[in-house]
């Protein structure tokens, strides 16, 4: 979970940082609009995903008892305290996103009431909302909010009306929905404020495109906008501000350029980069070498004896059975007996050569195995197994790489709540620890560990 949070915030802050300082005075605002969501999600997705690659040569001692039974005490569960750290993390974790989202609600819910009881005047597929109070004109879904007496009184500006029907005809509310609810989940990331800040302004540039699409007076228009300027500011809206209106001024002035055009295309290759190095890698294919080469070796002496040579110890066995039968019922002569068992031995071809295995080497933990085996302990959680009764075993097979720095685990556990405490531990115990590597004919090679664990409940 830390690794999946570390690398969604770096990956946001990444993407966030090229839209300013690449993106965000250039005029393509509609690709700009798609960065922002894209790369949003882009962030926290690719974190979550593993992509396979290559394959790695897993050398496993003959011997498969390649490491001592790790035994935990008997246990005897007691209640733990709640006061933990992992526990006030996520109390902190879900009281910023219980504020968030009640914020969220609650601007939802005024909306949808005003939408619902206020005075309103339906045209085309748009709703103006009327109201008493004086306030800028703003936009939600499909309905646009306006003062009632300035309405019908015509002191709206039409080309105020065009800006919010842009809003409204490229259902830019989804936009501000997905990144509050964004903000809500992950709050702690400072990145998502900047995205919804972006976001929002980006919205304004097309909206004046939109109008400026159909009148072309800019001094006209960046004179209404200065009119229109007010303090107030609105939940799930576009309002007009100081800071936004100087950069919505000067970008009517902006033409798109081939350099525009050039950044947009370089972010692809830049996401490409950026994929391959915060998705997780895991290696395709796993295979035994000193497995292969044993059945090679066995398959090699079994083709230096016919099919009656090799299975001459299973008849052997089969004819003594048959034998030791037949005394139940027909006593044979003594000497025939014996003449069977000799012609038997004889029969008995030699143990086939063995070639021998070339030296080799198992992974070393840090401290060597005592030390893992005290760490591995000290970081199991006992308060994971409440229900957990009687004797518990499980293996842990930990598949090393050839440099040391990476592993791979299984779990074969029969108990889940076990398996779930010992891979818990495991990934505490194994994180940032670098192994002294295994290594085939002096070389290093990624190597396979196993671990049996059996645990105690009383």
């Amino acid at each position: 979970m830390e690794t999946y949070i570390y690398k969604m915030i770096a990956l946001s802050a990444i993407f966030i940082l090229l839209y300013f300082v690449f993106l965000e005075k250039e005029k393509n605002h509609r690709f700009k609009r798609f960065y922002l969501l894209s790369s949003a999600l882009f962030s926290v997705l690719v974190p979550l995903l593993s992509i396979p690659y290559g394959s790695i040569e897993v050398v496993e001692r003959i011997n498969q008892n390649n490491s001592e039974l790790m035994s935990l005490p008997e246990t005897k569960l007691v209640e733990s305290s709640i006061f933990t750290k992992e526990n006030l993390l996520w109390a902190i974790y879900i009281l910023g996103f219980s504020i968030l989202f009640l914020k969220f609600s609650w601007g939802i819910f005024k909306l949808i009431k005003e939408i619902k009881f206020s005075e309103k005047i339906k045209q085309d597929h748009y709703q103006f909302i009327l109201k008493q109070n004086k306030f800028t004109p703003y936009s939600f879904w499909n309905a646009i909010f306006l003062n009632k007496s300035d309405f019908l009184e015509g002191k709206i500006d039409y080309k105020i009306i065009l800006h919010e029907k842009a809003h409204v005809n490229q259902k830019q509310s989804i936009d501000v929905i997905f990144i509050e609810i964004m903000l809500c989940v992950f709050w702690f990331n400072p990145a998502f404020f900047f995205y919804r800040k972006a976001i929002v302004t980006n919205h304004e540039f097309l909206a004046d495109e939109a109008v400026l699409s159909q009148n072309k007076d800019i001094i006209s228009y960046q004179k209404l906008i200065l009119d229109e300027l007010i303090s107030e500011k609105i939940l799930f809206t576009h309002p007009f501000n100081l800071h936004n209106t100087k950069k919505r001024i000067v970008m009517m002035t902006n033409k798109l350029t081939k350099i525009a055009k050039l950044k947009s295309y370089l972010t692809l290759p830049i996401s490409a980069l950026l994929f391959f190095a915060f998705v997780e890698k895991v290696p395709a294919k796993i295979e035994n070498t000193v497995n292969n080469s044993l059945q090679k070796i066995v398959k090699k002496g079994e083709a230096q004896f016919s099919e009656t040579q090799v299975s001459n110890i299973e008849k052997s066995a089969f004819k003594n059975e048959m034998i030791s039968i037949k005394k139940d019922t027909i006593k044979p002569k003594k000497q025939k007996v014996e003449k069977v068992k000799e012609e038997n031995t004889e029969m008995i071809p030699p143990t086939p050569p063995v070639k021998e295995i070339s030296s080799q080497t198992e992974p070393e933990f840090p401290g060597g195995l005592a030390a893992l085996r005290n760490k591995l302990a000290e970081n199991f959680d006992v308060s994971k197994m409440k229900n957990s009764k009687g004797t518990l075993k499980g293996v842990l097979i930990i598949i090393v790489s050839e440099d040391g720095k990476s592993y791979n685990a299984n779990y074969q556990f029969d108990d889940e709540n076990f398996k779930i405490a010992a891979k818990d531990a495991l990934e505490k115990t194994l994180k940032g620890v670098e192994w002294k590597p295994g290594t085939l004919n002096g070389k290093p090679v990624a190597s396979q560990f196993k671990m049996p664990i059996t645990m105690n409940f009383n």
